[in-house]
């Protein structure tokens, strides 16, 4: 993230650098472009610019001040204002010189506005993954205790699923804990092809904030073999992480925590249609014989199925991930 310094010049049609230059000064003041432009701006006739004095009518300097012994009957009013703009302004002529940080000081002065954390056995795989599909835009980082944190990369702006990550990592009101591991079966014991929608739970404090806790179980060795097939590095990982905000948002909004996908109201379905798409996996059965089965309807599995498993695919060739027992 970038922290901005705001600007205001309360200049009218004045080229700022003649100004100081007819009183002596030679040094030239930062302009949003670089003195290359007249800079135009609007506001009452008398104005105060740092500690200077200036007629908007006559382009005129009336005064220099001494701010430590003079006291300005309008400083106040122009306190929270500074001379200067953000000496890197040009690099991100998207986001207005003025926009102090971003339009959200609240957001961009608090470190702990960040509510994504990775933990595990595989933390490390599972961020490397996350970095992999937003590496054009921005950078994470971990912290100790899992925290993730974000940049913005010089000269990007966020938009697509760096967007979306950044959006995640910034609000404080959903935690969303992406727990790593390298089994097949997830902490209840259930089967799960690399990512498991483990669901969250909604709190209500005495004001009435709703805060929601999100899990999602995930296995980045599977999601990464996947990936690696179909040349889409973190598209899975990056599915698994907006599924578990997504089905928090949907909690949040209705006050009521979550099951896991496989209990009944369960918000997993909806969930799962609001993440990033994800590759699709397909599952092959075979008897104990090597013989392959259908499954009955409902998706439900024969009885006699010895072996599962589960492949995806790209111009025509399939690779498995996952194979039970």
């Amino acid at each position: 993230m970038f922290l901005f310094t705001s600007v205001l010049f309360n200049v009218c049609s004045v080229q700022a650098q003649d100004i100081f230059k007819e009183h002596g000064f030679e040094k030239e003041p930062l302009t949003l472009s670089r003195g290359r432009y007249e800079e135009v701006f609007t506001n009452k006739e008398i104005v105060q610019i740092g500690s200077v004095l200036l007629n908007t009518k006559t382009n005129k300097v009336i005064k220099f001040l001494n701010e430590e012994t003079e006291d300005v009957s309008f400083k106040a009013e122009h306190s929270s204002r500074w001379l200067s703009p953000d000496p890197l302004a040009e690099k991100y002529p998207w986001i207005s010189p003025y926009a102090f940080c971003l339009n959200n000081p609240i957001r961009y002065i608090d470190p702990d506005g960040r509510e994504v954390f990775i933990s595990g056995v595989l933390s490390d795989e599972a961020l490397r993954q996350l970095q992999e599909r937003v590496s054009d835009r921005i950078t994470l980082s971990m912290g100790e205790n899992g925290k993730l944190s974000y940049t913005v990369n010089e000269g990007q702006k966020l938009k697509g699923d760096a967007k979306r990550m950044a959006g995640m990592i910034d609000n404080n009101s959903i935690k969303v804990n992406l727990i790593t591991t390298d089994k097949t079966e997830t902490s209840t014991g259930n089967l799960f092809i690399g990512g498991a929608f483990m669901g969250n739970t909604v709190t209500t404090d005495a004001s009435g904030n709703i805060t929601v806790v999100a899990n999602q179980e995930v296995n980045p060795n599977v999601l990464g073999s996947a990936d690696a097939h179909t040349n889409t590095m973190g598209k899975m990982m990056m599915h698994e992480a907006t599924e578990a905000y997504a089905g928090a948002q949907i909690s949040q909004k209705s006050g009521v925590s979550s099951p896991s996908s496989n209990v009944e109201g369960s918000v997993y379905e909806r969930a799962h249609n609001r993440a990033t798409p994800q590759t699709p996996v397909y599952e092959n059965i075979y008897d104990g014989k090597g013989n392959q089965l259908q499954m009955l309807p409902g998706g439900v599995y024969p009885n006699n199925v010895a072996r599962a498993e589960w492949y995806v695919t790209k111009n025509g060739k399939s690779k498995i991930i996952q194979i039970f027992p």
